[in-house]
C-alpha cells in the first residue's frame, strides 16, 4: 500500500491505494513491532479522524470576536497524528519508557501450520490486530476511552487523637435480665403444645 499523491500546495492525502506487488511477509517478520504501520488516520480529540470546523454566520463571528477580546483563550496543544504507513514503533511512549504497542505469538514452536501474531494497543485497551500467513483482521472491544495514566485519589486527612481520658477497666459488663413472657404469650404456647399432643394421639 502507498499514499495517494497530493496536488501541489494541497495537504497530504489521508487515503491510500493498494500496491498490487505487495506480498504478506513471513510471521517471523511480523513478530517485530517495527514491521507494522498505520493504515488509517488517528482519532482526534473531537472523536473524528478528520477535523470538523462548524460554519458560522457573519453575525455570530462578530459576536465571537467580541467575546474573544474580553476572555483570552489558552493555546491548545496541536492535535498531531502520525503519517500514514509510518511505523507504529515510532509512536510516542505512554508513560516514561512504556511503548503504546505490544506484540505476542501464539506459539514459538517452528513449523506449526496455524500460527498467529497478535498486535495489541496499550493506548486504546481492547484494540487488537490478529495476523496469519493468509491475512490479518482488526478488532476492537471496549468503551472507546483512550488510556491515560492512573492517578489514584489522595488519602483522607489523618484523624486527630482522642482527647478524652482513657481508663482501663477489669469489670465485666452487667448480665442482662432474662425475658419474662407475658400472659398472652404463655397462653399461646400452651395452646400450641395441646394441639401437638392431639395430633400425636
Amino acid at each position: 500500500m502507498q499514499p495517494e499523491e497530493a496536488e501541489e500546495g494541497a495537504e497530504p492525502s489521508e487515503k491510500i491505494e493498494r500496491n498490487e506487488e505487495w506480498t504478506m511477509p513471513p510471521l517471523a517478520e511480523l513478530g517485530q513491532v517495527d514491521a507494522w504501520v498505520h493504515q488509517n488516520p488517528h482519532i482526534k480529540r473531537q472523536g473524528r479522524c478528520s477535523l470538523y470546523i462548524p460554519e458560522t454566520e457573519p453575525d455570530e463571528e462578530a459576536e465571537e470576536e467580541e467575546v474573544d477580546e474580553e476572555i483570552p483563550k489558552e493555546e491548545e496543544e496541536p492535535d498531531e497524528s502520525p503519517e500514514l504507513l509510518s511505523s507504529v514503533d515510532n509512536d510516542a511512549n505512554i508513560i516514561d519508557e512504556i511503548k503504546p504497542w505490544s506484540i505476542s505469538l501464539s506459539s514459538c514452536v517452528e513449523g506449526l501450520k496455524h500460527k498467529v501474531v497478535c498486535l495489541r494497543s496499550l493506548l486504546w485497551p481492547g484494540a487488537y490486530t490478529v495476523s496469519t500467513k493468509n491475512g490479518y483482521s482488526n478488532v476492537y472491544i471496549g468503551w472507546g476511552i483512550k488510556n491515560a495514566p492512573y492517578e489514584p485519589p489522595l488519602p483522607p486527612e489523618v484523624q486527630k487523637e482522642y482527647e478524652g481520658e482513657l481508663v482501663e477497666s477489669v469489670e465485666l459488663p452487667p448480665i442482662p435480665a432474662p425475658e419474662v413472657p407475658t400472659e398472652s404469650e404463655a397462653e399461646h404456647d400452651e395452646e400450641g403444645e395441646q394441639e401437638e399432643e392431639e395430633e400425636e394421639d
